[in-house]
């Protein structure tokens, strides 16, 4: 057995303990009544540590494994938020240099600890960590953050003497006002206010500032795309489902011709927004640096973008009258598109990009 073949095997391994894990203690129901975290339990089984190097008690099944795992979770509704509590935070740590940050980051995936987050918006459609507004003068950060994941420690983009500066903060600091909110896909996120709160750790600067947060927000956008895609895929599920069953004219819907070739829609949708993922994951695990793996990424996620928007349209009006309730699935689904759509990037917003980068990847 080659390399290769080892390798898949092993990522079939993770991917069926995530399935495991899901149907012992997942429903859909979770995101319609408040229920407990299952944040313990994806530790105790070694899945926030997943892309972590094996060094790191993490299992290094690199951006082909994570897209792998995270489609899983999108087509399970699994509310947790994985990408940006366990796989930004991974990429991260590879960045920090040996000490307190780094390890307090690599405990919180693989044992327990403060969950930690990258913590870079100030507007709802941004797409780059800089340029930022949040000022860092004598080790003291002063700002605003929006749409940020709760976390016990945030990885804060801000600027220094005109620099780009990366720095750890905790959130039990002075300073810290936090607004929660509830999340669409069922989660909760924050704005966060910083008044000359001091900074607890690290300062990442200039250079070494952008590549670390860089290579994070392409490893959240490219891994949002496979958790849309996934969640598409289980509302496409659904709607296939009711054509088979829901009968008209003494007929199954899914017997006309023109259902029959909105289902061929669907799923051409999500093939290719597929294809564009594995791709992107490829070459990130080959260069996450390359203008071509930034376009690919951009690619993958605005046709997963679309692919979700589809798969969102035709269920409701597949479904008829029902697809609009509270009592169908449908509506959780939906809502967790509308939620996941605009994170690390809407459709617009990554097309812009891809042409910025030269738009070199066929999409």
């Amino acid at each position: 057995m080659n390399q290769d073949s080892r390798k898949g095997e092993f990522l079939s391994m993770v991917q069926e303990s995530a399935q495991a894990f899901i149907a012992d203690h997942h429903t859909r129901d979770r995101l319609r009544t408040p229920s407990a975290s299952l944040w313990a339990g994806l530790i105790d089984m070694g899945l926030t540590a997943a892309l972590l190097p094996e060094d790191d008690g993490g299992a290094d099944i690199g951006a082909v494994g994570a897209v792998r795992l995270t489609r899983l979770f999108g087509r399970a509704l699994l509310p947790e938020p994985y990408v940006q509590l366990a796989l930004v935070p991974s990429v991260l740590a590879a960045a920090l240099p040996p000490g307190d940050d780094r390890d307090g980051v690599v405990t919180a995936l693989t044992t327990a600890g403060d969950t930690c987050a990258l913590c870079w918006q100030e507007q709802g459609d941004a797409i780059d960590a800089w340029p930022v507004r949040s000022r860092l003068t004598a080790g003291r950060l002063t700002g605003e953050k929006v749409l940020s994941p709760l976390a016990e420690r945030l990885f804060v983009t801000a600027e220094a003497d005109g620099e780009p500066v990366l720095a750890a903060i905790h959130c039990g600091e002075a300073g810290v006002s936090v607004r929660t909110r509830a999340d669409l896909g069922g989660g909760a996120i924050a704005d966060m206010h910083f008044l000359e709160t001091p900074i607890s750790g690290t300062i990442l600067k200039g250079a070494a500032a952008q590549r670390a947060a860089r290579r994070g927000l392409d490893m959240g956008a490219l891994a949002t795309a496979a958790q849309l895609l996934g969640v598409a895929e289980g509302l496409n599920a659904l709607t296939l489902d009711h054509l088979g069953v829901r009968r008209q004219f003494g007929r199954p819907l899914g017997s006309f011709q023109a259902l029959q070739h909105r289902a061929v829609d669907l799923h051409m949708a999500a093939a290719l927004g597929e294809a564009s993922v594995e791709q992107a994951a490829e070459l990130y695990d080959a260069d996450p640096d390359a203008a071509t793996t930034r376009a690919a990424i951009s690619a993958a996620k605005a046709r997963a973008c679309e692919a979700a928007a589809l798969a969102s349209r035709e269920a409701i009006q597949l479904h008829g009258a029902i697809g609009f309730t509270e009592e169908s699935d449908v509506s959780l689904f939906v809502r967790t598109i509308l939620g996941l759509t605009p994170r690390f990037g809407g459709a617009l917003a990554h097309r812009r990009r891809f042409l910025a980068l030269g738009g070199d990847i066929d999409g």
